[in-house]
């Protein structure tokens, strides 16, 4: 990922965090880092030198987690928790899952416990 494209992300982060604290005074804003792809897909999109890799989506979810936004973080959540095999079974490019609705709720967990991390007890 070029640096010049790297400062205009992390720019646009910051542009995006502060113009939703204007719509939403007073609320929470989270960012959620991209989800891992499969490394079959990675690899293919590095043959063909387009697209989304490991590590250009590693780069971007890093400058997300160092903008001083607060994160969930659905890349660790599920590189860490899955095995390469079952990866590319289930959502080789990251984004498009199976007819499961299994990530769903699993990113909608790890939001919720996100939230009582970062801000306690909401009720």
């Amino acid at each position: 990922v070029p640096s010049s494209y790297q400062e205009e992300y992390k720019q646009g982060i910051l542009e995006i965090a502060e113009m939703a604290q204007q719509l939403f005074p007073g609320s929470s804003i989270y960012f959620r880092t991209a989800p891992p792809i499969s490394k079959k897909y990675s690899d293919r999109n590095i043959r063909k030198k387009r697209g989304r890799t490991r590590s250009n989506q590693q780069v971007l979810n890093d400058l997300v987690r160092a903008a001083g936004v607060q994160v969930v973080d659905w890349w660790d959540y599920l590189y860490l928790g899955v095995d390469e095999e079952r990866y590319n079974q289930e959502l080789p490019d990251g984004r498009h899952f199976k007819e499961s609705p299994c990530p769903y709720m699993s990113f909608f967990n790890l939001w919720i416990h996100t939230i009582f991390e970062t801000e306690g007890n909401l009720f």
